[in-house]
């Protein structure tokens, strides 16, 4: 390709981004010759007009291979033939108006700057429908003279790119920029979707280019763009290209600036005279109408201030010397776009003048270029011409027509919105212009030149036809074909416009070329399906032609409704109408199918659409009406639709009904009571109830329309019954309810009083231990031993009951004081008895007190003890282990404050219990009792003596128990001795049992025979009446035996 001359000859703006699916990208970029053919020129067959000294001249041919465009033409320049209707444009001056070639290929362009141009042509052959296109080489256009271009030879166009534009950061670039490809401007769509132009086939490279909003559209200017080079692919491909262009996101969005209008109420002043200034702004981008504006105030002299209400006005205060006065307000939008409107102001001794002024219309109209047609035109098409405003001077020799002409100018809105006629010469690009300043508002300003308005003719669009299988006249859904010429994108459903109807199921038979889909009426009537002109678009970009109107008329099948008044239950015969959407012949009962029913009385409400019948149940349960398809037809033959069934439960049964309660036969409070239905029923409430003794409340529903419950309140004691008669209450059917069985509860609210009579004294007992009562007289009482305030009596270790009857009860386990209670069948409960129940679990502990040491005795004697402290105690002397008390050789007791207690007769160990009133028992005393009627006697081979001395000798004792040896010694044998003797006037020496001792005897004769006399005695007092002597001789002198 060529190196691109831009106006300052600007370097290519290099790529930031390229993503393309495919493998061009893989080769290196190099600029290339230009696609065109540059072969012998010739003279154009118009005059060429002067041009302006800064403006030239550029004349030339388009020529093609006579194959590629109309073999009936003849030869020319070594076998290309010239192409009339050729488009031709100057490739850097986009806005520039087109040229289109004479018969003989020939173009001008008059009027266009000095300076290196290139060339573009583009044709559409008729005999081929191949696009053909072409561009030229640079060639400089100097003053003074025309340039003429080489002829340019077309090639076939093959190669296109698409796919989607996108900014600096990224984000899809909006819809409607301007994109420039060789040249030729096309617009984005939605999400920066683009579709390029074809382009040659021997091309793979080529430059797209962007305009920012901002861009002149001056049809000699030479707009600043971003451009990017990107690969070509064949035309009908579905591959496209992911394009960055180095532009930001703001300039893909042209800010104007607000329009700002000033007011003044007077334009002469008096020196230090004060006005209000009013200012108005609008701001023509819509995305900026709901933004915040700033304003700013200024005069040449005097002073200005804003108002503080409202910053769109200010008090201007005139200076106190005469002089002109310029005041301005300038007014930003939210993105710092700013306009500034000022008015003078005379400042005089004299008012010469009063009227108000304001600024003057310094905004030139605007005008848009539009049409119904589609993008591909093949006749001729309307054009509307609408300004922004009122202007003067339009006229159809203001519009530039490119490949065509207009007529039948009309005028729609005086002054302001025209319409017109555009009539195509060749096949190629159709295009109308509205160059700047061609009318003036009312202002006199000027307008702004128009965005290039462009159609095809004659080009190779896609076409649609519609097909079907459906008869013209259908009484079903219709199968609809849509078969295009050719491969397209985006068709959908909801591209078809349907009228009565629906469109669906949707489904591609031939890739992206035909498709199916279902109507479905909507009402008898016709069913028309459009497809509208560019709803769907070829591999080019190319939009479809409109298609030819589907039509169908759609006769419906009659159908049929089953009604009746009767209820969803019914306890009887019922009507049964039958309505048809339309006149239908054939119907009589016999179409109908019925079950568990018959039907009857067939009569005619309208001829042959509408009948009755009464249909009679058989038995009990649901009963269905049918009217299957086809049964009757109408007057075209059209079989009827099924009827929705129609059913309805037949039911005779009366609901039963019970009324219960958990209360007990005889109660002291409210109660509940529950209504139970055996079915579903109507109409019940309170008032249904039949009451003696009592009132109802509280009614509530536990299972809708057929359980309930109510709280009776009876009134006075004695006996309360609850009724509900027969038929109070229906159920679906309207049978009324059999009468339910009475429900009957005794009232009785008095409670007894005889409690003191059945506990008549105090008790004290331990837990669990029966105690006497009386009687309470009525054998549905209950006997309670409970805590002095129970409210709530249940059987516990702290309560306990018998039947009003018994003669005893149980005291409660727990130790406590306790009451008699009596309660009644009722439930009513007595006062508190006066008497007591004390139960006490708690042993005397004092066991060891009571004897607090070892004791020995003889049976029978007495034994010293301690009072217990408790005249209620008895005290027990008995064996260890003892469990059951009571007076016996081996066991004894006293009374709990004595002082001894006589020692059982039989021998033995005891121990002291302690019994308080209620018989709680003791542990037995540590300290324990031995009772002993046995003396005690020495061991074998004792006394004896050891260590006998001059002056002394020790006796050696053993006892066969504890007890006391009595000892006496004596010079001369003595003929009575006695244990009791020797225990008064003997000496003592206590002894354990079997432990050899030792008694001393000191101060003795030497040399001298003694004899010694023992006795024994245990430690319960037992004296063995045996005496014992024992002779023995001290020493003359030293040690003795």
């Amino acid at each position: 390709m060529p190196e691109r001359v831009t106006s300052g000859e600007r370097d290519a703006v290099p790529l930031l981004r390229f993503a393309v699916p495919f493998f061009l990208l893989g080769a290196v970029l190099f600029l290339v010759t230009a696609g065109c053919r540059v072969s012998g020129g010739g003279t154009p067959s118009i005059g060429a007009a002067a041009a302006a000294p800064d403006q030239g001249i550029l004349l030339g041919r388009v020529l093609a291979n006579e194959a590629l465009v109309n073999a009936s033409m003849l030869a020319a320049d070594g076998g290309l033939v010239p192409v009339p209707g050729a488009e031709v444009w100057i490739e850097g001056l986009p806005f520039f108006p087109h040229a289109v070639t004479n018969a003989s290929g020939e173009y001008i362009f008059e009027h266009i700057p000095l300076g290196a141009h290139r060339l573009v042509a583009s044709y559409t052959s008729r005999l081929t429908r191949m696009p053909l296109k072409c561009r030229s080489g640079a060639l400089v256009v100097a003053a003074g003279q025309p340039a003429e271009f080489p002829a340019m030879s077309l090639f076939a166009a093959t190669k296109t790119v698409s796919g989607v534009l996108r900014d600096a950061v990224g984000t899809p670039l909006p819809a409607d920029m301007r994109v420039i490809v060789w040249g030729e401007i096309i617009t984005t769509r939605v999400g920066g979707c683009f579709y390029g132009p074809p382009l040659p086939t021997a091309e793979t490279l080529t430059d797209l280019s962007v305009l920012p909003t901002s861009a002149s559209t001056s049809p000699t200017s030479r707009p600043a763009s971003s451009t990017v080079m990107v690969p070509l692919v064949t035309r009908g491909t579905s591959q496209q290209i992911d394009v960055t262009i180095p532009v930001t996101p703001g300039e893909t969005v042209l800010n104007h600036p607000p329009v700002v209008r000033l007011t003044l109420p007077k334009t002469v002043l008096l020196p230090g005279e004060r006005i209000i200034c009013a200012a108005a702004a609008t701001d023509p981008d819509p995305a900026d109408q709901a933004k915040p504006m700033s304003i700013s105030w200024s005069a040449s002299i005097g002073t200005i201030v804003k108002t503080a209400t409202d910053a769109f006005s200010a008090e201007f205060t005139a200076s106190l010397s005469t002089g002109t006065a310029t005041i301005s307000v300038s007014v930003a939008d939210a993105r710092g776009a700013t306009s500034t409107a000022s008015l003078r102001l005379a400042v005089s001794e004299t008012q010469g003048g009063n009227a108000s002024e304001t600024e003057e219309d310094l905004t030139p109209p605007t005008v848009v270029l539009s049409s119904t047609a589609g993008s591909v035109a093949n006749a001729a098409f309307p054009v509307t011409i609408a300004f922004s405003e009122d202007v003067f001077g339009f006229d159809l020799s203001k519009l530039t027509i490119g490949n065509g002409t207009a007529s039948n100018l009309q005028r729609t809105t005086a002054n302001r919105v025209y319409t017109c006629t555009v009539a195509p010469l060749v096949p190629g690009l159709v295009t109308v212009d509205l160059a700047a300043g061609k009318v003036v508002d009312a202002a006199g300003n000027p307008n702004l030149a128009a965005a290039r308005f462009t159609r095809s003719y004659g080009m190779d669009a896609p076409t649609v036809v519609f097909s079907s299988t459906a008869p013209q006249t259908t009484n079903e859904v219709i199968p609809l074909t849509i078969t295009f010429s050719e491969e397209i994108t985006g068709f959908y459903l909801s591209k078809l416009t349907v009228k009565n109807g629906v469109a669906s199921d949707r489904r591609m038979t031939v890739s992206n070329r035909v498709f199916t889909c279902i109507v479905t009426p909507a009402t008898t009537g016709t069913v028309t399906v459009d497809l509208a002109a560019d709803k769907v678009f070829d591999a080019s970009g190319t939009g479809n032609i409109a298609a030819a109107r589907f039509m169908r008329m759609y006769d419906a099948r009659p159908a049929v409704t089953l009604s009746t008044t009767a209820s969803a239950t019914t306890n009887a015969s019922f009507p049964v109408v039958v309505t048809f959407s339309e006149k239908v012949s054939g119907f009589d009962l016999a179409k109908l199918a019925i079950t568990n029913g018959t039907a009857g009385d067939l009569r005619t409400i309208e001829e042959n659409r509408i009948f009755s019948c009464i249909v009679t149940p058989a038995a009990n349960g649901s009963v269905t009406i049918d009217l299957a398809a086809g049964k009757v037809i109408d007057g075209v033959g059209n079989g009827n639709l099924a009827a929705k069934q129609l059913f309805r439960t037949f039911d005779n049964i009366p609901p039963t009904v019970a009324l219960t309660s958990l209360s007990p036969h005889a109660t002291n409070a409210t109660f509940s009571v529950t209504i139970t239905f055996s079915e579903k029923v109507f109409g019940f409430d309170l008032t249904k109830l039949t009451l003696e003794n009592a009132v109802a409340r509280n009614l509530q529903t536990q299972t809708e329309n057929r359980v309930y419950s109510c709280t009776i309140h009876p009134l006075v004691s004695g006996n309360v019954t609850v009724d509900l008669f027969e038929d109070s209450v229906s159920d679906a059917g309207g049978n009324g309810n059999v009468t339910a069985t009475q429900l009957a509860r005794l009232y009785d609210n008095i409670p007894p009083d005889n409690q003191n009579a059945v506990l008549s004294k105090s008790w004290a007992v331990r837990g669990s231990e029966p105690i006497g009562i009386l009687p309470s007289g009525d054998a549905y009482n209950t006997i309670w031993l409970a805590p002095e305030g129970t409210t709530t009596f249940a059987h516990s270790q702290s309560m306990t009951s018998v039947y009003g009857e018994a003669t005893s009860i149980l005291a409660p386990a727990l130790e406590g004081a306790y009451r008699l209670f009596v309660q009644d069948f009722a439930g009513n409960v007595s006062s508190a008895s006066t008497a007591i129940v004390q139960v006490d679990n708690t042993a005397p502990g004092n066991q060891n007190t009571v004897l607090a040491a070892n004791a020995w005795v003889r049976p029978g004697l007495s034994v010293a003890i301690e009072s217990s402290g408790d005249t209620g105690n008895t005290v027990w002397l008995a064996p260890y282990g003892t469990t059951l008390f009571y007076p016996a050789a081996n066991m004894t007791n006293a009374s709990g404050t004595s002082l001894s207690i006589t020692a059982p007769l039989t021998e033995g160990n005891y121990r002291i219990y302690i019994i308080d009133n209620v018989g709680n028992v003791s542990q037995p005393s540590s300290a324990q009792v031995t009772i002993d009627a046995v003396p005690p006697s020495f061991s074998t081979t004792y006394p004896q003596t050891a260590n006998v001395t001059m002056s002394a000798a020790d006796i050696l004792v053993k006892l066969s128990e504890d007890g006391i040896v009595y000892f006496k010694h004596y010079t001369s044998e003595q003929s009575v001795m006695t244990a009791a003797g020797l225990k008064a006037g003997g000496d003592a020496f206590p002894q354990s049992s079997g432990v050899e001792g030792t008694i001393n005897l000191m101060n003795l004769e030497p040399n001298t025979l003694y004899h010694a006399y023992f006795a024994i005695e245990d430690n319960a007092g037992n004296l063995n009446p045996n005496v014992v002597s024992l002779s023995f001789e001290t020493s003359a002198y030293g040690y003795g035996n």
